[in-house]
């Protein structure tokens, strides 16, 4: 055991990781809300709208177009407290639940050079803290989100079968067209699945971002009810309306009550609490049932 130490200090003692090309490494966060919709009517129920948010660019590349926020990883950080701190940097939102998602790692993804991201997926309650963009971010808002699907076509080959579908994503409120079609290529053979995007038309959107929206929020819509990602859009206390319309948002189609309150019912603990609010009838408030959240986990 010696013998193997003192080589590997050997080892350690005369290599140099500058010897090797490196990649620089970069952070993107998908950071999702709720946003309320402005409502005059004191009797009418705030509608609410899935929405993202995005920063505008104020320096080549990609000058004055829309991205997520992010930015470069630092010496002595973790990709963690990256996204944490360019969070807060260029936004003004601070001490998000970030959640790993993926890594972009395509050669022609930045114009810059050879630069990887690592993105990740977040959904916060908290929409009211003034957003505040500072550094290379010249405006950061929130923006109402669109994703549909367009067309799908299906390839049945001898020993594989391939998909593709043609999905729209549509971001609003920004003065100005902001928009992709996004190609999904699902491949299946006998050894599993595999998927590809590719950005097909981009419109307002920098680097590869329009991919990286589109494939985040397929995925939290594949994986809501698995993992249960809504309760985070959620106040601590909220109605059993209040929830399933976070699910109706987020995969933007409507669901039968009766089959929704039968999937979350054991997800949920009903407290002695009534909802408060001018023109609409209370109704009884409910918490997350922690411990099976975790249990399904």
């Amino acid at each position: 055991m010696k013998e193997v130490q003192m080589k590997e200090r050997e080892f350690l003692k005369q290599y140099r990781l500058e010897d090797y090309e490196r990649p620089s490494v970069a952070v993107d966060i998908a950071l999702f809300t709720l946003k309320e919709e402005q409502n005059n009517n004191y009797r009418k129920i705030p509608e609410k709208k899935l929405s993202l948010l995005l920063v505008k660019r104020a320096e080549p590349p990609f000058e004055g177009m829309w991205v997520l926020p992010g930015g470069f990883l630092r010496k002595k950080e973790t990709l963690e407290q990256a996204a944490q701190r360019e969070l807060l940097e260029e936004t003004g939102m601070n001490k998000v639940n970030l959640r790993n998602f993926k890594v972009y790692s395509d050669l022609e993804r930045d114009p810059r050079g050879w630069i990887l991201s690592n993105a990740y997926l977040a959904l916060t309650k908290d929409n009211q803290t003034v957003l505040q963009a500072t550094k290379d971010a010249k405006e950061a808002v929130w923006a109402e989100i669109e994703l549909k699907k367009q067309e799908e076509k299906r390839i049945e080959q001898e020993t594989a079968y391939e998909v593709f579908q043609i999905h729209q994503l549509t971001l609003f409120g920004l003065k100005q067209e902001v928009r992709a079609k996004i190609q999904e290529k699902l491949h299946y053979e006998k050894t599993g699945r595999t998927t590809k995007f590719e950005i097909l038309e981009s419109e307002g959107i920098g680097f590869d971002h329009a991919k990286i929206i589109t494939e985040v929020l397929i995925y939290l819509r594949e994986e809501l009810f698995r993992s249960n990602l809504g309760f985070e859009l959620l106040p601590e206390e909220f109605t059993l309306f209040e929830l399933q319309k976070a699910y109706e948002l987020i995969l933007d189609q409507p669901l039968l009550t009766p089959n929704f309150r039968r999937k979350t019912a054991e997800l949920v603990i009903e407290t002695q609490k009534m909802s408060e609010g001018a023109g609409h009838r209370p109704a009884r408030l409910y918490r997350r049932n922690l411990a099976k959240l975790y249990d399904g986990q």
